[in-house]
């Protein structure tokens, strides 16, 4: 395993789906949050309104209720 594999998996309990409406429409995003950030998103998706931009990366996202199983594959690949 090369050092980047390393790091990708050892994040990958950091990766989010979130799922909720943008303007007005189902979409979903998968967000790495910062390690340091990631109680205060916990706390935030819990009240219900969340920008997910101001925890971490969003690596993917899309309109709808559920992303495609080929996107869905490649995250569990990359971050475990």
């Amino acid at each position: 395993m090369s050092f980047v594999d390393k790091v990708q998996s050892s994040r990958g309990n950091q990766v989010y789906l979130v799922r909720g409406k943008d303007r007005g429409e189902a979409a979903w995003h998968y967000v790495l949050v910062d390690k340091v950030k990631e109680p205060v998103f916990r706390q935030a998706v819990k009240n219900g309104t969340v920008d997910c931009s101001k925890f971490g990366e969003i690596i993917e996202s899309g309109w709808g209720e559920e992303p495609p199983a080929g996107i869905r594959e490649r995250i569990e690949k990359k971050y475990g």
